[in-house]
């Protein structure tokens, strides 16, 4: 981060808005990017209430901020508020970044992008790879979006209550229908009975809370004996580096990705967006690990 004395009238802010928001490792994150490259932001951690989010975005745009990321609680509230999305956002009914223009805020959901890179950095392909996702929340949804876009030859969604995951479906099913030739098969199947659809996959992603800390030594969301030992699984979850799911799959061969690269990943499109420079990565991914202590 900036020293404080570095800190002038001519510094451009960034941030991002939470509640609560102590926790959050992006000011680490975004901060030693800017220092590495030598550009003149500053990252700062907003705590902003339910209801002060619409007077936290006019303050921002009068104070003139450049831009600022978007989490738990808040998103759904800035995705209604935002002036215009763009496809990133609309894709996944989702903001988790905004831009100031001089046209007002520009939503945008950098999750999708940010779960693709580090399967790309290993050669990963999603193209008609049979995919498994656990969960029908927002995370969920990116993860969806992307897989779609990226041609999966099939999409199956586990979830404790089959309905949201239904709604999941339905939803892939419309984003799909404008993508000319190409429909994967979709399917929602409840947790507890997708057996089947985990012994098939080639990618199995979790994208529940299950297995985060403190609650580390929760029991899998899904039994590890499913898992195929040639198959990819990827979980969400940054903290512990790697869950008991991330271990069983391991220890049975499989090839295993944690939450971290996509964190890093999902801020380093956020940085892009601001600055239009790419951000030091490596830079990024110490910096985001030091703060958790590894």
């Amino acid at each position: 981060m900036l020293a404080t004395s570095a800190i002038t009238g001519k510094t451009k802010i960034v941030g991002v808005i939470g509640h609560p928001i102590g926790h959050s490792l992006s000011p680490a994150m975004q901060n030693a990017a800017f220092t590495a490259l030598g550009l003149d932001y500053c990252y700062v951690a907003f705590d902003v209430s339910p209801d002060d989010i619409p007077a936290a975005l006019a303050g921002m745009r009068a104070l003139n901020i450049v831009g600022f990321n978007v989490t738990i609680p808040h998103k759904p509230v800035v995705f209604r508020l935002v002036d215009r999305l763009d496809n990133s956002a609309q894709m996944v009914e989702a903001v988790n970044t905004v831009r100031y223009d001089a046209k007002g805020m520009v939503g945008y959901s950098t999750d999708a992008e940010g779960f693709v890179r580090p399967l790309e950095s290993l050669g990963i392909s999603l193209a008609d790879k049979r995919i498994v996702i656990i969960g029908a929340g927002g995370a969920a949804r990116s993860v969806a979006a992307a897989c779609l876009n990226r041609g999966a030859g099939s999409i199956v969604v586990l979830n404790r209550t089959p309905e949201k995951g239904r709604e999941l479906v339905d939803r892939l099913k419309r984003l799909a229908q404008p993508a000319a030739g190409h429909l994967p098969v979709l399917d929602a199947i409840q947790l507890k009975i997708g057996q089947a659809a985990v012994s098939e996959a080639d990618l199995l992603v979790q994208c529940t809370s299950v297995g985060m800390s403190p609650l580390q030594d929760a029991p899998p969301p899904i039994s590890p004996a499913w898992i195929r030992p040639d198959s990819v699984v990827y979980d969400l979850i940054y903290n512990p580096a790697e869950t008991r799911l991330l271990a069983a799959a391991r220890a049975i061969g499989a090839t295993t990705i944690n939450g971290v690269d996509m964190l890093v990943q999902q801020g380093a499109v956020a940085f892009q967006i601001w600055t239009g420079i790419d951000p030091p990565v490596d830079v990024m991914r110490r910096a985001l690990l030091n703060g958790l202590g590894r």
